[in-house]
Protein backbone atom coordinates (compact mmCIF):
# COMPACT_ATOMS: atom_id res chain seq x y z
CA UNK A 1 0.00 0.00 0.00
CA UNK A 2 1.32 2.98 -1.00
CA UNK A 3 -0.20 5.19 1.84
CA UNK A 4 -0.96 3.59 5.46
CA UNK A 5 -3.17 4.87 8.55
CA UNK A 6 -4.48 3.55 11.41
CA UNK A 7 -7.58 2.22 10.17
CA UNK A 8 -5.50 0.45 6.95
CA UNK A 9 -3.46 -0.97 9.38
CA UNK A 10 -6.16 -2.38 11.86
CA UNK A 11 -8.00 -3.49 8.82
CA UNK A 12 -4.56 -5.92 7.80
CA UNK A 13 -4.59 -6.95 11.33
CA UNK A 14 -8.11 -7.64 11.84
CA UNK A 15 -7.82 -10.03 8.26
CA UNK A 16 -4.91 -11.88 9.76
CA UNK A 17 -6.53 -12.39 13.14
CA UNK A 18 -9.63 -13.99 12.02
CA UNK A 19 -7.49 -16.40 9.84
CA UNK A 20 -5.40 -16.92 13.06
CA UNK A 21 -2.29 -16.46 11.08
CA UNK A 22 -0.97 -14.96 15.04
CA UNK A 23 2.36 -14.73 13.89
CA UNK A 24 1.42 -12.39 11.30
CA UNK A 25 -0.75 -10.37 12.94
CA UNK A 26 2.00 -10.12 15.80
CA UNK A 27 4.29 -8.57 13.34
CA UNK A 28 1.03 -5.96 11.63
CA UNK A 29 0.40 -5.24 15.67
CA UNK A 30 3.85 -4.24 16.44
CA UNK A 31 5.05 -2.49 13.47
CA UNK A 32 1.92 -0.34 13.44
CA UNK A 33 2.91 3.77 14.31
CA UNK A 34 -0.50 4.15 16.24
CA UNK A 35 -2.66 1.73 18.31
CA UNK A 36 -6.14 2.30 19.50
CA UNK A 37 -8.53 0.36 21.34
CA UNK A 38 -9.92 -1.41 18.35
CA UNK A 39 -6.16 -2.68 17.01
CA UNK A 40 -6.07 -4.04 20.80
CA UNK A 41 -9.19 -5.95 20.84
CA UNK A 42 -8.29 -7.31 16.84
CA UNK A 43 -4.86 -8.58 18.38
CA UNK A 44 -6.39 -9.79 21.93
CA UNK A 45 -8.91 -11.48 20.08
CA UNK A 46 -6.95 -13.38 18.12
CA UNK A 47 -4.90 -14.58 20.71
CA UNK A 48 -7.82 -15.40 23.22
CA UNK A 49 -9.75 -17.63 20.25
CA UNK A 50 -6.38 -19.98 20.13
CA UNK A 51 -4.00 -21.77 22.40
CA UNK A 52 -2.17 -18.49 23.43
CA UNK A 53 -5.26 -17.10 25.56
CA UNK A 54 -2.89 -16.41 28.13
CA UNK A 55 -1.08 -13.50 25.58
CA UNK A 56 -4.76 -11.93 25.37
CA UNK A 57 -4.69 -11.25 29.64
CA UNK A 58 -0.70 -10.04 29.00
CA UNK A 59 -2.03 -7.35 25.98
CA UNK A 60 -5.03 -6.31 28.19
CA UNK A 61 -2.05 -5.35 31.15
CA UNK A 62 -0.36 -3.89 28.22
CA UNK A 63 -3.33 -2.23 27.24
CA UNK A 64 -3.72 -0.37 30.80
CA UNK A 65 -0.25 0.64 31.22
CA UNK A 66 -0.68 2.15 27.44
CA UNK A 67 -3.53 4.79 29.30
CA UNK A 68 -6.17 3.33 26.19
CA UNK A 69 -9.73 3.65 27.74
CA UNK A 70 -11.28 0.18 26.95
CA UNK A 71 -14.56 -0.75 26.11
CA UNK A 72 -17.58 -3.65 26.30
CA UNK A 73 -15.36 -5.77 23.16
CA UNK A 74 -12.12 -5.88 25.41
CA UNK A 75 -14.17 -7.46 28.61
CA UNK A 76 -15.98 -9.87 26.00
CA UNK A 77 -12.43 -10.47 24.51
CA UNK A 78 -10.82 -11.02 28.33
CA UNK A 79 -13.58 -13.34 29.56
CA UNK A 80 -13.15 -15.22 26.29
CA UNK A 81 -9.57 -15.86 26.87
CA UNK A 82 -10.41 -16.73 30.53
CA UNK A 83 -12.77 -19.36 29.90
CA UNK A 84 -10.36 -20.95 27.23
CA UNK A 85 -8.04 -21.17 30.23
CA UNK A 86 -10.38 -22.07 33.54
CA UNK A 87 -9.73 -18.74 34.95
CA UNK A 88 -13.22 -19.09 37.11
CA UNK A 89 -12.08 -16.38 39.60
CA UNK A 90 -10.29 -13.90 37.66
CA UNK A 91 -13.15 -13.96 35.38
CA UNK A 92 -15.63 -12.58 38.52
CA UNK A 93 -12.75 -10.28 39.11
CA UNK A 94 -13.03 -8.99 35.47
CA UNK A 95 -16.75 -8.86 35.89
CA UNK A 96 -16.66 -6.47 39.02
CA UNK A 97 -13.91 -4.49 37.41
CA UNK A 98 -15.99 -3.51 34.39
CA UNK A 99 -18.64 -1.57 35.90
CA UNK A 100 -16.62 -0.55 39.34
CA UNK A 101 -13.62 -0.02 37.83
CA UNK A 102 -13.63 1.11 34.29
CA UNK A 103 -17.95 2.32 33.87
CA UNK A 104 -18.20 -0.35 31.57
CA UNK A 105 -21.85 -1.70 31.58
CA UNK A 106 -22.18 -5.36 31.63
CA UNK A 107 -24.31 -6.60 28.96
CA UNK A 108 -25.77 -10.01 28.31
CA UNK A 109 -22.54 -11.39 26.19
CA UNK A 110 -20.48 -10.62 29.12
CA UNK A 111 -23.12 -12.59 31.37
CA UNK A 112 -23.11 -15.21 28.53
CA UNK A 113 -19.57 -15.37 28.62
CA UNK A 114 -19.30 -16.15 32.45
CA UNK A 115 -21.75 -18.51 32.16
CA UNK A 116 -19.17 -20.32 29.76
CA UNK A 117 -16.53 -19.91 31.82
CA UNK A 118 -18.63 -21.72 35.10
CA UNK A 119 -19.84 -24.81 32.38
CA UNK A 120 -16.83 -25.47 31.15
CA UNK A 121 -15.00 -25.29 34.53
CA UNK A 122 -17.88 -27.63 35.78
CA UNK A 123 -19.99 -25.61 37.89
CA UNK A 124 -23.37 -25.86 36.29
CA UNK A 125 -25.26 -24.59 39.40
CA UNK A 126 -23.31 -21.47 39.82
CA UNK A 127 -24.06 -20.90 35.72
CA UNK A 128 -27.90 -21.78 35.92
CA UNK A 129 -28.11 -19.85 39.49
CA UNK A 130 -25.80 -16.78 37.46
CA UNK A 131 -28.79 -16.79 34.47
CA UNK A 132 -31.34 -16.68 37.02
CA UNK A 133 -30.28 -13.81 38.20
CA UNK A 134 -28.65 -11.93 36.08
CA UNK A 135 -30.90 -8.66 35.47
CA UNK A 136 -31.62 -9.10 31.74
CA UNK A 137 -32.79 -12.08 29.57
CA UNK A 138 -30.39 -14.95 29.12
CA UNK A 139 -29.93 -15.65 25.33
CA UNK A 140 -29.76 -18.61 22.99
CA UNK A 141 -25.95 -18.51 23.65
CA UNK A 142 -26.19 -18.50 27.36
CA UNK A 143 -28.07 -21.62 27.32
CA UNK A 144 -26.31 -23.38 24.70
CA UNK A 145 -23.04 -22.79 27.08
CA UNK A 146 -25.06 -24.83 29.44
CA UNK A 147 -25.99 -27.27 27.46
CA UNK A 148 -22.76 -27.94 26.15
CA UNK A 149 -21.40 -28.06 29.67
CA UNK A 150 -23.96 -30.40 30.54
CA UNK A 151 -22.92 -32.66 27.75
CA UNK A 152 -19.37 -32.72 28.81
CA UNK A 153 -20.28 -33.69 32.89
CA UNK A 154 -23.31 -36.09 31.79
CA UNK A 155 -26.13 -34.03 33.83
CA UNK A 156 -28.63 -34.88 31.93
CA UNK A 157 -31.22 -32.77 34.02
CA UNK A 158 -28.82 -29.31 34.10
CA UNK A 159 -28.54 -30.28 29.83
CA UNK A 160 -33.12 -31.05 29.46
CA UNK A 161 -33.44 -27.85 31.37
CA UNK A 162 -31.37 -25.35 29.57
CA UNK A 163 -32.37 -27.08 26.03
CA UNK A 164 -35.88 -26.34 27.02
CA UNK A 165 -35.13 -22.39 27.84
CA UNK A 166 -32.55 -22.24 24.59
CA UNK A 167 -35.64 -24.01 22.32
CA UNK A 168 -37.78 -21.46 23.30
CA UNK A 169 -35.49 -18.44 21.92
CA UNK A 170 -35.16 -20.24 18.95
CA UNK A 171 -37.50 -23.57 18.06
CA UNK A 172 -36.29 -26.14 16.61
CA UNK A 173 -32.30 -24.98 16.10
CA UNK A 174 -30.65 -27.83 14.92
CA UNK A 175 -27.38 -27.22 16.69
CA UNK A 176 -28.98 -27.05 20.31
CA UNK A 177 -30.88 -30.41 19.33
CA UNK A 178 -27.35 -31.62 18.55
CA UNK A 179 -26.17 -30.70 21.80
CA UNK A 180 -29.04 -32.62 23.49
CA UNK A 181 -28.98 -35.35 21.73
CA UNK A 182 -25.15 -36.00 22.31
CA UNK A 183 -26.55 -36.15 26.09
CA UNK A 184 -29.26 -38.78 25.51
CA UNK A 185 -27.27 -41.09 22.99
CA UNK A 186 -24.08 -40.25 25.37
CA UNK A 187 -26.20 -43.50 26.69
CA UNK A 188 -27.63 -41.83 29.49
CA UNK A 189 -30.97 -41.25 29.23
CA UNK A 190 -33.66 -42.26 25.91
CA UNK A 191 -35.10 -38.54 24.41
CA UNK A 192 -38.05 -37.78 25.70
CA UNK A 193 -40.95 -37.00 23.41
CA UNK A 194 -42.21 -34.38 25.28
CA UNK A 195 -39.34 -31.93 24.52
CA UNK A 196 -39.26 -32.17 21.02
Amino acid sequence: MPERNVVSWTAMLGSLARRMDLLAAKRVFDRMPQHTIVSWNAIMAAFALSSSAMTAIVSFQRLILDGLPVNSITFLVLLTACSHLGLVDQSRDYLVAMAMDFGVPLSVDHYSCMVDVLGRSGQLQLATSLLATMPMVPDYVAWCSVVSASKNLHDVESGVFAARSGLELRARDPGLNLLLSNIYFGGLQRISPDLS
